[in-house]
């Protein structure tokens, strides 16, 4: 196994044989590992020298997502309005799915929020009226 001169910290858990078979199947099988596993590498590793996250993305990306992220009490408004049109109308056209976020607050469960996804034409009016994209010709209908 090779070693970075610098390194001094921990155990390093690799097996490094070659993959038998489809290599996306092997890196599926181990993307896809649950809690038992995270816990078993805190345990082996330590907290110290455990990822912060387990995915990441490139500086370009995230400044992508960054500039395409409208936030505030205006963002928050307008997509207010537009879940309470959906509800009174046909909330079919307005989302391809959305569900409730639920949490517990004193023995009861209650909706704290809502997740989903909004249809490809409404998302894109959306964008226009936030100003996060250049489609002046689009008008929000709401």
């Amino acid at each position: 196994m090779r070693k970075i001169p610098s390194y001094q910290g921990g155990n390093i858990n690799v097996d490094v044989k070659r993959v038998k078979g489809e290599a996306a199947r092997y890196l599926a099988k181990y993307m896809s590992k649950g809690k038992q596993q995270v816990q078993e590498a805190m345990e082996d590793w330590g907290a110290g020298l455990c990822p912060r996250t387990w995915w990441n993305m490139t500086k370009p990306a995230r400044d992508m997502v960054k500039a395409a992220t409208s936030k505030g009490r205006i963002p928050g408004k307008l997509l207010e309005s537009v879940l309470e049109h959906a509800w009174a109308t046909d909330i079919d056209s307005h989302y391809e799915f959305l569900r409730h976020i639920e949490l517990e607050f004193n023995g009861a469960p209650i909706t704290v929020g809502w997740r989903g996804r909004f249809t490809e034409a409404l998302a894109l009016q959306i964008r226009s009226m936030l100003d996060l994209r250049d489609i002046a010709q689009v008008s929000m209908n709401v």
